[in-house]
């Protein structure tokens, strides 16, 4: 029993050693964010630039997700649009507070950021659950927003939901300071953010290392308490009614099935497709 005892701390000191190490690298390969907005939940990194009616850009979830993805479009919008890219939190170089990550949470951030920080009717992109997030946010307060831009993927690349014995497993585990931590290190380790790449990625060969390497750094910029969003995911707390949420609010709304992450494999095109949706008529 002592002998089980003693490797058990000294396996445990081992994965607690490991798991610093690999978010102290990590840290040190991501850019500083730009501008910070405190929030009662913790400190939101954003970054703005350009002059015209605002654009906020809403990043999707899943490891290593951030502002940072919006970087090659972000010029192109601020030539006429004031562009906001956010670290949701829990993400980037948000801070990631030990709590239970919802949709409504994050609906409320984007309408506290939008009154707070826009402090004007933004149009909003957004992709994947985020677009739900969005939608969440403008059934509760349609008069702050101009339009929506959903993108929604054609498949759910984060499955875990549809595992109910697994996600309990899942939510309990990565629950615990050592072990969950490793567990989140093991599932944002590069080889699993290839993989996770290239089912988001519409061509595999989009998938370099330099980009594995500024997911790698982003998943990690967090710290270990990162694990707490897992846990949210796992319980399925971050799952919203979109349809819903739109019936709520007459707020002009596109949605857009993708395969592929568009802002990232051609940003141009991209830029072209949302321009088109800024043209058109309000009602």
């Amino acid at each position: 029993m002592k002998k089980l005892l003693k490797w058990t701390a000294i396996i445990t000191a081992a994965l607690a050693a490991v798991n610093h190490i690999i978010f102290y690298r990590a840290r040190r390969a991501e850019d500083p964010p730009f501008k910070t907005f405190k929030w009662r939940h913790g400190n939101i990194h954003y970054r703005v630039c350009g002059h015209g009616k605002p654009l906020l850009l809403i990043h999707g979830i899943g490891p290593g997700r951030g502002a940072g993805e919006w970087d090659a479009v972000i010029p192109m919008f601020a030539k006429h649009r004031r562009v906001y890219a956010v670290d949701l939190l829990g993400f980037g170089r948000s801070d990631t507070p030990a709590l239970d990550y919802s949709a409504y949470l994050y609906a409320t951030l984007i309408n506290d950021f939008t009154e707070k920080v826009i402090r004007g009717k933004p149009a909003v992109i957004a992709e994947g659950y985020s677009a739900a997030f969005a939608a969440a946010a403008c059934s509760l307060a349609p008069e702050r927003f101009e339009r929506l831009i959903l993108y929604l993927p054609e498949r759910d690349v984060l499955p875990v939901n549809g595992f109910a014995r697994a996600a309990q497993i899942l939510k309990f585990v990565s629950g615990l300071p050592v072990l969950g931590t490793a567990l989140y290190n093991i599932f944002t380790s590069r080889i699993m953010l290839r993989v996770y790449l290239e089912r988001l990625f519409s061509r595999k060969r989009g998938v370099t290392p330099e980009l594995v390497g500024r997911y790698h750094a982003r998943a990690h910029a967090g710290g270990a308490a990162a694990r707490y969003l897992l846990r949210s995911f796992s319980a399925g707390f971050l799952r919203a009614d979109m349809a819903r949420a739109l019936e709520k609010t007459n707020v002009p709304s596109f949605i857009i099935k993708i395969h592929g992450l568009p802002w990232l494999e051609a940003p141009r095109k991209f830029y072209s497709e949302c321009k088109k949706r800024f043209e058109s008529p309000l009602s």
